[in-house]
C-alpha cells in the first residue's frame, strides 16, 4: 500500500475547504484512504502550521481549531517526527533548494519513509519533491467516486 505525507496546505483543504482551489481532489486522497487503497500520513509540525493557518488566515476561533485539529489523526494516524538523520536531509534539501525547513522535513520525511509527498506548494513542485493530490490520484489509478 502506498504512504502518502500530506503538508499542512493539503490537510488545510480538508478540514477548512471554502475558499481553498483545489479541496475537492485534496478530498479524494482522504476518501481513497478510508477506502485502504493509500494510507496518509502527516508530520507532528503538521498542527501547528494548519492550526496557525486557520487562526490566523481563516480567523477561525481558537476552540474550533483545537477540535478540528484532535481530529486530524483519525484521517492520518498518529503524526510522523523526523529523526536526526531526516533533519539531517531536510537541512540540506532546504539550502539546495531554497525551501523553508518546513517544506524541507515534509519531503527529508517523505522520501525516507518510501512515501509520496502530496502539496501544492510551488517550491516544493519546482522542486521534484512531490505531486499534487490530482497528479497523485492519476499516477495512483485512484478514481473519483461515481456522483448521482
Amino acid at each position: 500500500m502506498t504512504t502518502v505525507v500530506c503538508d499542512a496546505n493539503i490537510v488545510v483543504k480538508w478540514v477548512h475547504p471554502q475558499g481553498e482551489p483545489g479541496s475537492d481532489e485534496a478530498f479524494e486522497l482522504v476518501l481513497a484512504a478510508s477506502r485502504r487503497e493509500i494510507r496518509l500520513r502527516v508530520l507532528d509540525l503538521t498542527y501547528y502550521e494548519v492550526g496557525n493557518a486557520l487562526i490566523k488566515k481563516k480567523a477561525l476561533p481558537g476552540d474550533r481549531v483545537a477540535t478540528i485539529l484532535r481530529r486530524i489523526p483519525s484521517i492520518t494516524g498518529p503524526p510522523l517526527c523526523p529523526v536526526p538523520e531526516e533533519m539531517d536531509l531536510a537541512s540540506e534539501l532546504a539550502d539546495r533548494f531554497g525551501l523553508t525547513l518546513y517544506d524541507a522535513a515534509y519531503w527529508a520525511t517523505a522520501r525516507s519513509h518510501g512515501a509520496e509527498l502530496a502539496t501544492v506548494d510551488r517550491e516544493l513542485l519546482a522542486a521534484d519533491a512531490g505531486s499534487t493530490p490530482a497528479q497523485l490520484c492519476e499516477r495512483l489509478g485512484i478514481e473519483p467516486p461515481t456522483r448521482p
